[in-house]
């Protein structure tokens, strides 16, 4: 059973010490009772000092007992256990975190004893948010740091500069991304060197995502563009050499560039342009009706990884229906065109296929045509040739055989013509054996008969320039045989006036022009050996070799031409008599002249060998006058020490 506490005394349970002792023993003693009661009070009485200052002291140095903030009951709370719990949650530093102690502490009055604290406490909490903000700004988070600084309350000391702080990061972001899409623009440009000298307009942005994280990446994503691009030159390097192969080589490397690659949209321009190479070669080679060739490209792309595989299916069967089409035989056709139809009408090429269908179907039709007009035509009558043309002739102008049609009509309209002028042509040319101009006019009369559209046109034109030309050297034969004849009695002025009067353009007007040639030649060497005589007869060295230069313009193959060589050799003596006449032993002054005079003798001619002798052992007379002359010996003093002149200084 649990006792009752004493409400009076100090220190609770504690038992009275005078209860204790016995009531007999109280009254037995007397005095010692009094003394015992003082003891035990003197006893209590330090014991409970003991415990007055040991409760104090402890009051003293023991940490007050903290209040539980989640558990507190705000509404009640005292301002004091608010701006503490306060505190506690902005030292998470988290935005929420001081978000939470500005809310603890908003109801707070302005004139409360703690307001000091409450200032300085607020302030840190804003500088907390602001740093925050930086961190986040720094990170590359400008969002998330422009929603931070927002959060500053209004009324704090730092509220005024958030504008200019959200401003700043404002501008310093928009100067990271102008610069940053400057660099991509020159990397997309290939323009290496100067995106980065741009690129390092970034490190000096205060702001370390732009300094450091983007810069890093731009260099990174600048060193992966350069070598992408470096790849690519190889691709257009391929891409330029041409052919299909080529083609479809830089196609399947140029797919291989990631889309996150800043060559992807190069490479993706490039397989374009490397496609519509490939569809524009295709488009050539069904143009052209190139069915082989299109069957092997198609095999080709078929095993590469393109996007051709629908177009390729139809490209096969196209050519396949072409080469059918070329056997051009009924049943070569309904196969081609029953094969052109499998293609969809979702196809590229169905418009051509269609087109081709009605181009086999014309070309079958038109073919059944001409196959009944050539049976027509082959008895090969007139009658026969005519019915032929008028069955080809239904054959109309749209349809693919009309060219070869055509042909077949003009052909058979020859040989109707051959049959009808070949008694004309015959006639004439029995009319122009009689070999004289009247049988030769009337040849001609008749061969003109033959129109300029006729099979034997261009025969009959050439059998009359031959008789024309007959008739023209009848006509003009006595005139150039008196031609002849006063030139061979040397004539030469009256036959070359003779002779020009064959007209251009006659039969023989060539032949007459040959022979003034050469009797013009034969005027013009007596003109020459004449005009040299005349120069010759003044009988100087300059005189006879003008002459001999003049004489040398007689044509070889002239009457005179040995006249003028007896001439030029007698002249080329003369000179080397005169240069011999002048020669005077011990004058050198004479022996230069006859030198000089020498040496005006042309070569080829019969003194230059001996002017050339003569010559040598002139100059070296001439070399000995000018040596000076050795003194005898007999005449040198023995006793004069003068040495003799050496070999060198002679």
């Amino acid at each position: 059973m649990v006792k009752q506490k004493n409400s009076h005394s100090p220190i609770g349970n504690t038992p009275n010490p005078v209860q204790s002792i016995p009531a007999n023993e109280m009254k037995a003693t007397g005095s010692g009772y009094t003394w015992l009661l003082w003891q035990m009070w003197g006893t209590l009485l330090v014991i409970g000092s003991g415990c007055v200052g040991y409760y104090a002291t402890n009051m003293l140095l023991k940490i007050p007992t903290l209040p539980e903030c989640q558990k507190t009951y705000w509404p009640l709370a005292s301002a004091s256990t608010r701006l503490y719990c306060a505190q506690l949650k902005a030292e998470n530093n988290t935005l929420p975190s001081i978000q939470e102690a500005f809310e603890l502490v908003k109801e707070l009055p302005s004139n409360h004893p703690l307001k000091e604290e409450l200032k300085e406490s607020k302030e840190l909490w804003a500088k907390k948010i602001v740093a925050l903000g930086e961190k986040k700004f720094h990170q590359g988070d400008l969002k998330a740091a422009l929603e931070m600084v927002s959060k500053v309350p209004n009324g704090n000391s730092l509220y005024k500069f958030i504008p200019e702080k959200i401003q700043k990061w404002e501008s310093t972001w928009l100067e990271g991304e102008e610069i940053y899409r400057r660099v991509e623009s020159e990397i997309n440009k290939a323009n290496w060197k100067e995106a980065f000298i741009i690129a390092v307009e970034l490190t000096e942005i205060e702001n370390n995502y732009w300094s450091q994280t983007k810069y890093e990446e731009i260099i990174e994503n600048l060193t992966q563009a350069r070598l992408e691009s470096k790849q690519l030159d190889g691709l257009y390097y391929i891409f330029r050499k041409g052919g299909i192969d080529n083609l479809l080589k830089t196609i399947e490397k140029s797919q291989k560039i990631s889309k996150e690659s800043y060559a992807y949209k190069e490479a993706q321009d490039l397989i374009g342009e490397a496609k519509n190479k490939i569809l524009q070669y295709i488009d050539s080679l069904i143009e052209t009706k190139n069915w082989d060739t299109l069957l092997t490209i198609s095999g080709k792309i078929s095993s590469s990884d393109l996007v051709f595989q629908q177009e390729v299916a139809d490209w096969q069967i196209i050519a396949n229906a072409g080469k059918s089409a070329k056997l051009r035989t009924d049943s070569s056709l309904d196969l081609a065109i029953s094969e052109a139809e499998k293609i969809e009408v979702t196809s590229p090429i169905y418009s051509t296929a269609q087109d081709f269908i009605r181009y086999w179907e014309l070309e079958k039709e038109g073919l059944q045509i001409l196959s009944k007009a050539r049976d027509l035509a082959t008895p090969g009558t007139i009658k026969d040739y005519l019915a032929a043309i008028s069955e080809a002739e239904s054959i109309a102008s749209g349809n693919p055989v009309y060219p070869e049609a055509q042909a077949d009509v003009r052909n058979w309209y020859n040989r109707i013509s051959i049959i009808e002028d070949t008694p004309i042509l015959n006639r004439a040319k029995t009319l122009a054996r009689g070999g004289n101009i009247p049988s030769y006019q009337r040849a001609i009369s008749q061969a003109s008969l033959i129109g300029r559209n006729r099979a034997l046109y261009r025969e009959s034109q050439k059998l009359i320039r031959q008789w024309q030309w007959s008739i023209q050297k009848i006509e003009d034969q006595p005139i150039l045989n008196e031609a002849i004849a006063l030139g061979n009695s040397q004539n030469y002025p009256a036959a070359i006036r003779k002779a020009n009067e064959i007209r251009r353009g006659r039969a023989l007007h060539n032949e007459a022009q040959g022979k003034i040639t050469i009797w013009q030649r034969e005027i013009d060497a007596r003109q020459y050996l004449q005009e040299a005589r005349q120069i010759a007869a003044v009988k100087n060295p300059e005189s006879l070799l003008r002459a001999i230069r003049v004489a040398r313009k007689v044509h070889p193959s002239t009457d005179v031409r040995s006249q003028s060589v007896n001439a030029i050799n007698k002249w080329s003596y003369e000179i080397l008599a005169i240069a011999r006449n002048v020669f005077t032993y011990n004058n050198k002054e004479e022996l230069e002249r006859a030198i000089k005079i020498a040496k005006l003798i042309p070569y080829g001619t019969s003194a230059y060998q001996e002017a050339t002798g003569e010559i040598r052992n002139w100059k070296d007379e001439l070399y000995r006058l000018n040596t000076p002359a050795w003194p005898p010996l007999e005449s040198i003093d023995s006793t004069d020490s003068t040495p003799l002149p050496s070999q060198s200084g002679i």
